[in-house]
């Protein structure tokens, strides 16, 4: 009895030689370089894909941040002075929390209204 594999695919394979990326969501450690009322810019270790729509978590002040962006821009290299690859985006449906401490951070205050 023969007990070869069965094929099973509805299309032929075809080997392809070169390489690829693939995207998943990770946790990564990345640096806020500047805050505005809408977005932020951040320096990321790792290049992220521009419709990744990560979520950022991080301290503004005495305050939490904790928002999701609408990546707009993602530079192509590492960019030396930044410490790297530069991620800018817009935030997502701030929750009140978020937005105080956005606004807080802007108004120079770390305690909110």
């Amino acid at each position: 009895m023969d007990r070869g594999l069965v094929e099973r695919r509805r299309s032929p394979r075809v080997p392809l030689g070169g390489a690829a990326v693939m995207i998943r969501p990770v946790s990564m450690a990345v640096r806020v370089l500047d805050v505005s009322s809408d977005g932020v810019l951040l320096a990321c270790p790792d290049p992220i894909a521009a419709e990744a729509g990560p979520r950022v978590i991080a301290r503004l002040g005495d305050r939490a941040l904790d928002a999701r962006l609408d990546v707009r821009h993602v530079s192509r290299q590492w960019d030396q002075r930044s410490g790297g690859y530069r991620v800018g985006g817009r935030f997502l449906d701030l929750a009140p929390e978020a937005r105080t401490a956005v606004d807080c951070l802007l108004r120079g205050s770390d305690h909110g209204a």
